[in-house]
């Protein structure tokens, strides 16, 4: 298993995708190295991760998608994401510009993972090794998400929307600190990033109802009637 495993790797890594057909074939090595994650020694999973880095920004939508699939199989193994968590949060920040619509439900589930592991602040822990895109930046793409046509990738933004808001309530003994960082997104410049973040709000301030206090609920509907 471990030979024919690593004779799909070694394809993968000498496809070049200069045709159609070899973009095609390449996606295809890529998902059905998904099947050998669960079993794979260490020494596999951690040239696996190395091959499937870059296509996570590749121009291919397939090839990109099928790489976050792989990296979500990755990330279901606890003891894999607990030894990774830095490199994790490395390549979903620096791929953020570089991700396509097809591949955004597998994304955001990766990320719902890194969070669930990250001690602490997860939006300081989040972004707290990379000086080149904010926290902003990242929160915003995620809030756009709840309006993405596909279904399952709403539904994911929303899940990981109300995942950081869960542990950010546990850190700062405060359900109301998320919410503020959401609220910057009514200042947006297009309609759509607002009322994405209408809907985002909505959905955050429903799952922490009975942490909220009346005061805070009304100084918040004002803010978005505003």
């Amino acid at each position: 298993l471990d030979s024919f495993f690593g004779s799909v790797l070694k394809k993968i890594l000498e496809n070049k995708g200069n045709t159609k057909a070899d973009r095609r074939k390449k996606a295809l090595l890529t998902e059905l190295s998904q099947a050998f994650v669960e079993a794979a020694p260490n020494n596999q999973l951690e040239f696996l991760f190395k091959i499937i880095k870059p296509q996570l920004s590749d121009t291919d939508a397939k090839i990109q998608k099928k790489s976050y699939q792989v990296l979500e199989r990755l990330c279901t193994k606890e003891e894999y994401l607990n030894s990774h968590l830095d490199e994790l949060k490395e390549v979903l920040i620096s791929s953020l510009s570089a991700s396509k619509a097809a591949a955004k439900k597998n994304r955001l589930r990766c990320l719902r993972y890194v969070v669930h592991a990250l001690p602490g602040d997860p939006m300081q822990q989040l972004f707290q090794n990379n000086a080149t895109i904010s926290s902003s930046e990242v929160l915003a793409e995620i809030i756009v998400c709840v309006k993405e046509l596909n279904k399952a990738a709403r539904e994911e933004a929303f899940k990981l929307l109300t995942t950081i808001s869960e542990r950010c309530a546990i850190h700062y003994e405060d359900s109301s600190h998320f919410i503020q960082l959401v609220c910057a997104g009514l200042a947006g410049t297009t309609p759509h990033m607002i009322s994405a973040t209408v809907m985002a709000l909505t959905r955050i301030v429903h799952h922490l109802r009975d942490q909220l206090s009346p005061e805070f609920t009304e100084s918040l509907y004002q803010t978005v009637l505003i």
